[in-house]
């Protein structure tokens, strides 16, 4: 339907907060003020009013109550709407994902404050909305006048949004006359008891889930009953659920006896107070990869490169990899060997004689090398002696320990179920992830989940667990089975791996486009001019770039370096746009590849294969006989390629010296000029590094790999990088050029002290010894050209050895990273 115009607006201050005009004999719209404090970024604390309109044509979505020519969102046929609060979307939003919660009614109310705490769970809300087969509604309970109310004096802003959806529900009700019921879910329990005392439907989301027996999963998908109103007090134990279900607390990771394993975290006035005066410090906490009871926090108080060690799971205190914690500095080093086999004790007598977790009584792997390692450096001369390689490590090492969490990092991640560890219905949850813990998982279908990648999803971590609590969210596919396996990698690296939406795919012409004339028109057309070629690896099916070379009257030569012009069919904003933004890559395992665009754009419409039209951008770079940079142009082009060569078709071609046409005169040129490029690339400092590509030989039926070796390097794939290095080059200096207040260059910075020490006490080892200089990018290449004559203590020496060379260069990449 039409709105109506929006009143004139008056100057601030001038109304009297109600206003609007009349429509069909009612009131079609309110003005009315909504006024908050806002605290400014110096600390100041001021009154904002704001106008706030309130209409009467707000669609509800329902066809009970719409106007019937309108097209409803909710189902006719529908017996019952859902109306979630901010609660449940902050907590269950894996519940509300399922398709068997259908007509749901999401609140301008509930989303703010999702989007406020969480934008992540805002934005899986909002797709659910969007998402046409789910039968879900947005309403703006905010702006429809008969479901409005105004904040009272005093009244929290909690309370404020529970009586406004308690309101709204009550609208829809009324609305309704019992023709469809309308459900409150909500686990906080003020407003589930104020709700029921006003004669609203509802429930909580679990006694709502446990009633739909038609999908046993959606339970496993709950989190903990009670984790939105968890506090490290102890108040409301989150881990209630699970407890009553296995008869005891063993798994849930409480103590069995009621106590507390860690130290409760501070409350919120407690850590403003301690990161005010200095006593705590923030910062984000980074886990050991190789031993999972040690952190690191990076804080910007004591300065760069002063990171605060984090030793032992009590010292962690349930702080998690990538949770911004807040800690105190220690005085001391802990007694980690001590406390390690004190938890360990600790575990295996609270898990009792049963045979759960018998693997945990020496410890963990990594705990047990980490043991060892303290073993072996406390041998070492002058180790536990007061010498002086114990005072340098009490010197340069800061400790602390975790007290708060002040913004978790907690994810979805993939696992498996321990089955060794069932008591009851209850499990210890094994992650993928070596950074994060191990988790409690309840569920009821352990048979269905047995030996299979499951995803899960970390709930809480109160001070009486000792490991978290999670629950289910979906089943990936079999333990060792080459497909699930491959998404269980995709989800853990957050690869978007879900099908292109028919919005994404809506935005790219219809199949047998062609180039119009009036966009040639546009363009430099060098189809005729240019003999264009593309050079890439074998199978190549998304040919994305082209060279071309011809000799300009004054001697010089003039490269075009081509890349198909995307641009021309991704406009800012639209759905393909960002879907691509979301993407930011295609990503290439061993037997499959997932697109940052549709398959269509990328392999099709933006191919450049040989002897069809395409559009193009380039940059036709003018280069001296020694390959010197005369100077650039840009222009969007189109053109034809003459042919689609493979690296070792052009290889072959160069190296055939009977073959002497056009095309392959050109091949010849262009590598000759990528060779000056080069050279004067490194007389300049570049750095060459190495790291070996490994090559996969799949079945041509089945698509399994069969066979691997290292990837054959020829000119040709130096050819084709030389070029694209100028084109780099090329538009950085044009950017400089065009916009000098607004380039942002990369520069590589110069390589981290002692990062390369490991490498160079091995190649002083040979004789003459070799030794990278590493004070800058320059002297590390120099001295790694240099590296190139050896001698074994013993054997005749060798002279110019290029596999010793490439060797020293993959060792020295892998040491810079």
């Amino acid at each position: 339907s039409s709105s109506p115009p929006l009143p004139a607006r008056t100057e601030r201050g001038e109304h009297t907060g109600r206003g609007g005009e009349e429509l069909g004999g009612r009131r079609a719209m309110e003005i009315t003020q909504r006024i908050f404090v806002k605290r400014t970024r110096r600390g100041k604390v001021r009154r904002v009013v704001r106008e706030h309109y309130l209409r009467d044509d707000i669609l509800s979505g329902s066809p009970h109550i719409d106007e019937a020519h309108l097209e409803p969102r909710l189902s006719p046929d529908a017996k019952r709407y859902l109306v979630p609060d901010a609660n449940v979307l902050l907590h269950q939003i894996d519940v509300l994902e399922h398709s068997a919660l259908q007509d749901v009614i999401l609140l301008q109310t509930v989303l703010s404050e999702v989007r406020h705490r969480r934008v992540a769970l805002y934005n899986r809300a909002r797709a659910v909305a969007a998402d046409p087969q789910r039968r879900c509604v947005v309403f703006c309970n905010e702006h429809a006048r008969e479901s409005f109310v105004a904040r009272e004096t005093g009244e929290s802003p909690n309370d404020y949004n529970d009586r406004a959806i308690r309101a709204a529900v009550d609208w829809y009700a009324h609305q309704l006359r019992g023709t469809v019921e309308v459900t409150l879910l909500t686990n906080d329990r003020d407003n589930l008891r104020k709700a029921r005392a006003a004669g609203l439907s509802a429930f909580t989301i679990h006694e709502y889930v446990r009633s739909l027996t038609a999908h046993p999963d959606l339970a496993d998908m709950l989190a903990g009953e009670d984790s939105a109103e968890h506090t490290d007090s102890g108040a409301i134990p989150v881990s209630k659920r699970a407890r009553t279900a296995s008869g005891g607390g063993a798994v849930q990771g409480g103590s069995g006896t009621g106590g507390t394993i860690y130290v409760p975290h501070l409350d919120a006035d407690a850590i403003k107070r301690g990161l005010a005066c200095g006593e705590l410090h923030q910062g984000r906490l980074r886990i050991n990869r190789h031993n999972a009871r040690e952190g690191y926090v990076g804080v910007p108080s004591l300065g760069a490169g002063n990171d605060v060690r984090i030793s032992g799971r009590e010292a962690l205190n349930r702080g998690v990899h990538g949770d911004m914690v807040v800690l105190r500095l220690l005085a001391n080093a802990p007694d980690v060997n001590a406390k390690a086999m004190a938890d360990d004790e600790a575990a295996q007598a609270e898990l009792g004689a049963a045979g759960v977790y018998e693997y945990e009584l020496g410890g963990d792997p990594d705990e047990m090398v980490a043991a060892a390692n303290a073993v072996i450096k406390s041998a070492k001369p002058g180790a536990g002696k007061g010498g002086k390689a114990a005072k340098v490590a009490k010197d340069e090492r800061i400790y602390g320990e975790v007290v708060a969490i002040a913004k978790r990092n907690w994810r979805a991640c993939v696992g498996v179920l321990d089955y060794a560890t069932q008591r009851g219905s209850n499990f210890v949850f094994e992650p993928v992830d070596i950074l994060l813990p191990r988790a409690s998982v309840t569920t009821r279908q352990p048979e269905a989940l047995r030996n299979q990648l499951i995803v899960v999803q970390f709930d809480s971590w109160g001070p009486d667990q000792r490991y978290p609590s999670a629950h289910y969210v979906r089943t990936i596919g079999p333990v060792g089975d080459k497909d699930a396996e491959s998404d269980a990698i995709l989800f853990e690296h957050d690869v978007p791996t879900r099908p292109f939406s028919a919005q994404v795919r809506a935005c790219l012409p219809p199949k047998g486009w062609q180039i119009p004339d009036d966009e040639i028109a546009k363009r430099l057309d060098l189809r005729e001019t240019a003999l264009v070629c593309s050079v890439d690896p074998p199978g190549c099916v998304d040919i994305d770039d082209a060279l071309h070379v011809r000799t300009l009257s004054n001697g010089n030569f003039e490269v075009g370096i081509h890349i198909a012009d995307v641009g021309h069919f991704i406009k800012a904003g639209t759905p393909i746009d960002e879907e691509a933004a979301i993407r930011a890559t295609t990503v290439y395992l061993v037997q499959r590849r997932i697109n940052m665009v549709p398959e269509r754009l990328g392999e099709d419409l933006c191919s450049l294969f040989s002897k069809v039209d395409r559009l193009a951008f380039s940059a036709l770079v003018e280069l001296t006989t020694d390959g010197e940079i005369i100077g650039a142009k840009f222009a969007k082009t189109v053109i034809c390629s003459k042919a689609a060569l493979s690296y070792a078709q052009a290889q072959d071609r160069i190296d055939d010296k009977e073959d002497s046409s056009d095309l392959t005169e050109g091949l010849r040129t262009l590598n000759r000029l990528a060779k000056k490029l080069n050279l004067r690339r490194r007389d300049r400092g570049s750095l060459n590094l190495a790291s070996p590509e490994v090559r996969f030989q799949l079945d041509g039926e089945s698509a399994e790999p069969k066979d691997m070796g290292v990837y054959q390097l020829k000119e040709t794939n130096a050819m084709v990088e030389e070029f694209m290095l100028l084109a780099n080059t090329a538009v950085a200096r044009e950017i400089t050029t065009q916009f000098p207040q607004f380039a942002i260059l990369r520069r590589h910075p110069p390589p981290r002290p002692g990062a390369f020490d490991t490498l160079n006490r091995a190649l002083g080892q040979l004789s003459p010894p070799i030794a990278l200089k590493t004070g800058s990018s320059r002297e590390l290449a120099d001295s790694l050209d240099a590296a190139l004559d050896f001698a074994v203590p013993g054997e005749p020496p060798v002279k110019f050895d290029p596999y010793l060379n490439k060797l020293v260069r993959i060792m020295a990449t892998s040491s810079a990273h």
